[in-house]
């Protein structure tokens, strides 16, 4: 008896320290686990530059993948794989296995010539910064597509101590090092090259009347470009539009649309109000019907042109609203 319970006793013990071993080594293992961040590109289908080199129409093959930030001479994606640092009570140096991939199309190359870089080894090997997620805005100033990031040592930090810090670099791959931060501010307060010089809401609502006839192709505006409208669960069809007769090639990836925009470099507010009411115009017909209305009597007139627009506006003056 007294043996069968000294070995009932060894069993028992034997059982709690491997359950002793196995949870301690899948506590170390948790501990040690280590988390990325990751983001996937977009997935780019089509690029097209139009009615010389003034446009640009951008498909994607569905539009669940990452951002597509558009410039003047690149259309750029961001792939990444970082380490999660929220766990961490010092940073990590940067892993062979992360990375931070821009991945670049030349707009003004014949084919869309594709660059890529990794943020991470432009960084330099001493770098224990990591991209911070949703930070990456875009800008163009004098020739050069720019980019801002903010990056971080550990996640959840505050900004002290130089735990986090803004960087400059441009989508062909080059890092700005003199006075990267003033750079940036300047680039902060350059005026946006869209936008309206008049107010296109004038005369009843012209810019309403231009929305709703976009909106029967599945898209809709803002001051420079086009969209799918995703929320219409349907595909662009601009079949049957001036559009679709003019440019038949690009007309084909309509339906994959990203965006369609106008380069910042060449943007004119009276050719982008011009193309878009004779691009989506009924094929045949000059531009889309639009009326502005006079406030005061009701009075309607047919508006051909940015100019006849302009003119409009320009003769039924805004009463100033008294209190």
């Amino acid at each position: 008896m007294k043996e069968r319970k000294k070995l009932i006793w060894i069993a028992v013990t034997g059982l709690v320290l491997a359950a002793g071993l196995i949870w301690g080594v899948l506590t170390y293992l948790k501990a040690t686990e280590k988390i990325y961040s990751d983001r996937t590109p977009a997935s780019i289908d089509s690029i097209q530059v139009f009615d010389d080199q003034k446009f640009v129409l951008v498909g994607m093959k569905n539009h669940k993948g990452g951002n597509i930030y558009y410039g003047q001479n690149f259309v750029t994606t961001v792939a990444e794989h970082s380490l999660y640092t929220g766990n961490m009570e010092r940073p990590a140096p940067i892993g062979k296995e992360e990375y931070y991939r821009v991945i670049s199309y030349d707009l003004n190359s014949p084919v869309k010539e594709k660059k890529e870089f990794d943020l991470y080894q432009l960084l330099g090997k001493d770098n224990i910064y990591r991209a911070f997620p949703i930070t990456l805005s875009s800008y163009y100033q004098e020739g050069t597509d720019y980019f801002s990031l903010d990056i971080e040592k550990l996640r959840h930090q505050d900004k002290v101590s130089g735990n986090i810090k803004q960087i400059l670099f441009t989508a062909g791959g080059e890092l700005i090092t003199d006075n990267a931060e003033a750079k940036i501010k300047e680039l902060d307060q350059e005026p946006n090259s869209f936008l309206h010089k008049v107010n296109w809401s004038r005369g009843g609502g012209i810019s309403d009347q231009i929305w709703d006839n976009l909106q029967k192709y599945h898209l809709y505006m803002y001051e420079g470009g086009l969209n799918h409208d995703s929320e219409s669960g349907k595909d662009t069809d601009i079949s049957g539009t001036n559009f679709a007769h003019l440019y038949p090639e690009v007309a084909k990836n309509m339906k994959n649309i990203d965006r369609l925009y106008f380069r910042p470099e060449q943007y004119n507010e009276r050719e982008w109000f011009d193309k878009l009411i004779q691009w989506f115009a009924p094929e045949g017909q000059d531009v889309i019907e639009l009326y502005a209305t006079d406030e005061q009597t009701g009075e309607k007139t047919q508006i051909h042109s940015y100019d006849e627009f302009v003119a409009w506006i320009a003769a039924h003056p805004e009463e100033e609203k008294t209190e």
